[in-house]
């Protein structure tokens, strides 16, 4: 949860099929997704209907299945064939795209139907695609109210906590969707949505057709080249999405527990608390975690155990809060009381954020950092 590979960058790196896609990370329980109990109990009120029916049949299916369909047209009339070199002609006779003799809202299709895997085709599955959009639609009305896929209703916190899986790779869920408009992403509110949006008939075309796809914002192993770690300097986000700070911190472990130094560090540095409430949202989630399943000592913990036979004796957690607002006091105690205790810290400039980073990398101490206290 936390880590994005979007591959919509400019340099080469990334190019084939896999271009076409995004990929979102997240580090979920053993299940995502709402409640079983109400959720099945749901689905299963319409499953006589999704049994018979074959094809959208309602004016408001008709509307929906236009609008999907419609949706596939442009994405392969604007993107698609320009980027492969290919006309609708072509693409229908390559089995891409098929020419409908009625079309419109009230049919059902657009002037073309396109989709290259026959496995997803609209028409074809549309008993399953009924039956999948509901869940789709109630995981992302659950997404959208509480800033985040992962959220205290879509988490398995038991399967979680369970057998070292949040250290594992297994933690990790990759969500594959196409590039485009942050109004075409399925999970729009989410952090990973800090990315700006693409133009269809430029950028987008350009990449798959160059092969120049390259993730704005990637995960970077543990390594000691400094090459590596001067790719930070490529990334590039842009203000206006939520804060979800734990998400940054639960995807770090499959990564962190790899490592077999014997001291393991993970420093979490933000700009804001998370997003939400005590209620809702990735605060509630984080209260939860912190509060109810004593996240950071498991943390700290696993990390002591993870791999198998590691020689690591000492493992923290330091959090670096880097602005003086309103919810600075909130967030340093959070962290403090239920988190990292004294390694909490408050750096509101370059040269402050180095002095603590200094002071960690050397074992010394650090003092706490206030600008606006009198020294």
């Amino acid at each position: 949860m936390g880590e994005i590979s979007v591959k919509t960058g400019n340099n080469a790196r990334n190019g084939g099929k896999n271009s076409l896609n995004r990929l979102i990370r997240c580090v979920c329980g053993k299940k995502i997704g709402p409640d079983p109990r109400n959720f099945n109990q749901r689905v299963s009120l319409g499953r006589n209907d999704l049994l018979i029916r074959t094809f959208p049949n309602t004016p408001a299916e008709k509307a929906q299945s236009y609008s999907y369909d419609r949706s596939l047209y442009s994405y392969y009339q604007d993107v698609i064939g320009p980027a492969t070199g290919n006309s609708m002609d072509n693409m229908v006779t390559k089995g891409w795209c098929v020419k409908n003799a009625s079309y419109g809202s009230s049919v059902g299709r657009d002037v073309y139907s396109c989709d290259a895997d026959p496995r997803s085709r609209l028409f074809d599955n549309y008993d399953e695609f009924l039956e999948s959009r509901v869940a789709a639609h109630d995981l992302m009305l659950r997404d959208g109210a509480n800033y985040a896929i992962t959220n205290n209703e879509t988490l398995d916190y038991e399967g979680m906590f369970a057998d070292g899986y949040m250290f594992s790779e297994q933690a990790v869920i990759t969500f594959k969707y196409m590039i485009g408009s942050r109004s075409m992403r399925p999970f729009d509110l989410d952090c990973y949505s800090a990315f700006d949006a693409m133009d269809f008939s430029f950028e987008m075309v350009n990449l798959l057709k160059d092969k120049t796809a390259k993730p704005k914002s990637y995960l970077i192993e543990l390594t000691n080249d400094i090459s590596v770690i001067d790719e930070f300097n490529n990334m590039r986000i842009v203000n206006g999405s939520p804060t979800h700070v734990t998400s940054g911190l639960l995807r770090s472990l499959p990564v962190v527990a790899k490592g077999t130094n014997p001291r393991k560090a993970i420093i979490v540095i933000s700009d804001g608390i998370d997003s939400g409430s005590t209620t809702s949202g990735p605060y509630a989630m984080t209260e939860r975690l912190f509060k109810t399943y004593d996240l950071c000592r498991r943390v700290r913990e696993g990390l002591l155990r993870y791999p198998q036979g590691t020689p690591t004796q000492v493992a923290d957690i330091f959090f670096i809060f880097t602005v003086n607002n309103s919810e600075t006091t909130n967030a340093l105690n959070l962290w403090r009381n239920y988190c990292a205790g004294d390694n909490v810290f408050l750096a509101t400039n370059y040269q402050d954020i180095i002095n603590v980073l200094t002071g960690i990398a050397k074992k010394s101490s650090v003092k706490f950092i206030n600008k606006n206290e009198p020294e």
